[in-house]
């Protein structure tokens, strides 16, 4: 299902996201916060980034960034300061490997392995399933981790692509943005959509950040009505699946009309026609034999 998303993309962690309110945030810690820190600030980011104009910034969550023409997770408590220590740990364990990659290709044919290639700023860099394996070996929580498995699927796969239909929405995890800025038209561009951002982190969080989760499916305009496993989307309701199919969970109950799976109804209903096939042929041979005989 296509979402429409009107929105700059800001979870660009080689950039600064986090703007303190109050002092700044202390870049000392070497661990990584809690996985419910973690997540939480991984979902507000996104809720802060669905905001696209000085007047919709409005989320206590966040404050807007006139140099960055940017919404963007402002600082003023203890989960929010943590960000930066989070993302200090993270580009320590990923460095290394990043410069492993930066320096073993200037082409895109030469890039490959851990590496994968950034189309837009002509650049080798590290692979998202790479960075989700150190960051996972490094202990980060799921919210760090996903944030920067985000950043570098939006750099690697959506941002080099033309803004259509044809050439972004048509990519799995990208949609096209329309940015309208409170001075004006500002620009049309290809990245990666809030559904697929929420859908990266809540597979590394699972149930942590939950709160959070809720707030960003809200700004994003996204229902957070998921329909469970062996049901199917109805005139937006959640309905059991018919005896002898099946539907994997996740159908998202605002949106289209969707429909189970009857391969097993299917099977079984060959397997009929397979039977009443032997018996025929094992009729016709009795009949044969018996002729035979007389």
């Amino acid at each position: 299902m296509h979402i429409d998303h009107t929105r700059r993309h800001s979870i660009m962690l080689r950039t600064v996201a986090l703007i303190a309110l109050v002092g700044s945030a202390s870049a000392a810690a070497a661990d990584y916060s809690s996985a419910e820190i973690g997540c939480t600030n991984a979902y507000n980011m996104v809720t802060c980034a669905s905001a696209v104009t000085e007047s919709s910034c409005t989320n206590a969550l966040c404050l807007w960034v006139d140099d960055d023409r940017d919404c963007k997770l402002a600082a003023g408590d203890d989960t929010a300061t943590a960000w930066d220590a989070d993302i200090e740990a993270e580009e320590d364990a990923l460095q290394s490997a990043e410069t492993v990659c930066e320096n073993s290709a200037s082409a895109e044919d030469d890039c490959t392995g851990d590496c994968a290639w950034w189309t837009e700023d002509e650049m080798c860099t590290l692979s998202v399933t790479k960075a989700e394996k150190l960051l996972d070996d490094d202990g980060a929580n799921g919210g760090t981790t996903a944030a920067r498995m985000n950043s570098l699927f939006d750099e690697i796969t959506c941002r080099h692509l033309d803004a259509t239909a044809a050439a972004c929405d048509a990519v799995d995890g990208c949609a096209v943005m329309n940015v309208t800025m409170d001075y004006g038209f500002w620009g049309l561009g290809c990245t990666m959509s809030v559904a697929k951002e929420l859908e990266v982190i809540e597979a590394k969080c699972g149930t942590n950040g939950a709160a959070a989760l809720a707030t960003a499916e809200a700004a994003a305009g996204i229902s957070a009505a998921k329909c469970a496993v062996n049901e199917y989307v109805k005139s937006k309701v959640c309905t059991a699946c018919a005896a002898g199919s099946t539907n994997t969970v996740g159908d998202d109950a605002s949106g289209v009309d969707t429909e189970c799976d009857v391969e097993f109804a299917v099977k079984a209903s060959s397997a009929s026609r397979s039977d009443i096939s032997f018996a025929t042929i094992a009729m016709v041979i009795a009949t044969l034999l018996a002729c035979a005989t007389v």
